[in-house]
Order: structure tokens, then sequence, then C-alpha cells
């Protein structure tokens, strides 16, 4: 009777598949053995787990302080509209916008890359900048504010779903290869 992964239940039986030749000079807790360290070699090790669960903790604690940081620095500042005036960068994807600050005329770059589409020159875009400090400023949009933020909390988020994921499919597909197909499931 074959499992649900192709493999012969009862592998030492007479089959019409020969025994390989050092297969039948193993005792079954040999040929055990060496399945499952076979088998943790595919999945995560211990150390795996623990690293993908501190780069998980440190990508969303990253996340939720640039998201702070976004927060803080909304506050005393002064929302203006703003112009389009270059699209700069390597695939020129990085909008360059002027803003009138007081009496002078100020340029601020965004950070994240945008496609071509997105701002044509002359289009009108929201600034936050500091009436203190006008040299410091941001480009008021989500990309440009919480994208960065939302990407490192959901990709920190999701090593750390994996890293409790993982170990519960390790120990079931290990249970599995060792043991075959459980008894209640055959009669399915």
């Amino acid at each position: 009777m074959r499992n649900f992964l192709g493999f012969e239940t009862n592998r030492f039986a007479a089959t019409k598949h020969p025994v390989p030749e050092s297969a039948a000079h193993q005792t079954t807790e040999q040929a055990q053995l060496k399945l499952r360290k076979s088998v943790r070699h595919v999945f995560l090790t211990q150390l795996t787990i623990k690293l993908l669960r501190a780069a998980g903790v440190l990508l969303c604690l990253i996340g939720v302080l640039k998201g702070g940081y976004n927060l803080y620095f909304e506050n005393g500042k002064v929302g203006i509209e703003g112009t389009v005036v270059d699209l700069v960068g390597a695939k020129a994807n990085l909008p360059s916008v002027e803003f009138v600050a007081g009496e002078s005329i100020r340029t601020v770059s965004g950070s994240m890359p945008i496609s071509k589409f997105s701002y044509s020159i002359g289009d009108q875009v929201g600034v936050l900048y500091d009436p203190a400090a006008p040299d410091k400023a941001q480009i008021n949009t989500f990309r440009e504010r919480w994208l960065f933020a939302a990407l490192l909390v959901f990709v920190g988020f999701n090593f750390l779903c994996l890293s409790f994921i993982a170990p519960v499919v390790q120990q079931i597909v290990t249970n599995v290869v060792l043991k075959g197909y459980p008894k209640e499931t055959e009669a399915l």
C-alpha cells in the first residue's frame, strides 16, 4: 500500500521493488534515524527559526518607529500645495516638488520611487513642512509617508508567522514520513 507521497508504507516488505543493499543491512531504528535527519535538513533548523523571529520582530519594530516618526513629523507642520517641477532619478521616478515657504520657494524630492504615470510635471501635490525649518519638508502622500513603514511591518509580520507555522508543518511532515499515513485517513 502506498501513502500520499507515493512511498510504500512498509518499505522492507516483499514488493515488486527490490530492497536496496544499504537498507538491507540497516536496522529499522537506523533507517528511521537516517530518514529523520534527512527530513530535518529539508526544513528549518531551530537557529533559522530564531533568526526568522528576530528579523520579524526587528522589522516590525523599525516599521512602527518609522510610522511613529511620521506621526511626530506631522505635529506643528504646515500643509501646503506644491507643484511637481521635475521627475528625477535613474528612471525619472522620483518627483521633485516646489512649494512656497514664507517668502521663499523651496524644493523637496520624493524618497519612494513611483511609476512614470503617477505624476506629471505641473501636478499639484500636498507638502508638509516645518515653518522653523522649511528645508525639512515631506511630500504628503501615502506612498511618501506610510508605504515604507507599512512594508516593513508587513514583511516582519510574515517572518513572525512563518517562524511559528514552520515548526508545526515540519512536525507533521516528519510524523507522516516516518510513520506513514495515519490509520484514520486510510479508510477514506
